[in-house]
């Protein structure tokens, strides 16, 4: 009891009014953690999908993604076959068109 009353006798006379403060301070913060707890109570919790549902979910944006490429290659395919066609038209064409002119040739020579 005497080691009390003589540390209350070394402190500054303001320290009162520094404790009440702090004791003021730590009221309101404990109070608004209060307050946050019961608003965060009355939220929904959202679910936390597990590993395995998180897993199939990038694997099915995957496979999605894979069939946009699928597509993509077989338009692409679908023209470069497309455009072989026409090649190999043209090549017939210019095949006929020197074998004419070879006939031609072969005329005038004679």
């Amino acid at each position: 009891m005497q080691e009390d009353h003589r540390m209350q006798a070394s402190l500054p006379a303001e320290w009162g009014k520094v404790l009440e403060d702090v004791q003021a301070a730590l009221k309101h913060v404990a109070e608004a953690a209060a307050e946050r707890e019961r608003a965060l109570a009355l939220e929904k919790p959202q679910p936390v999908p597990d590993r395995e549902s998180l897993w199939n979910q990038c694997l099915a944006r995957m496979e999605a993604r894979m069939q946009g490429w699928r597509a993509v290659m077989q338009r692409a395919e679908k023209n470069v076959q497309e455009v072989d066609q026409e090649l190999q038209a043209r090549e017939e064409a210019l095949k006929q068109w020197v074998s004419a002119l070879q006939g031609l040739r072969q005329n005038l020579a004679e």
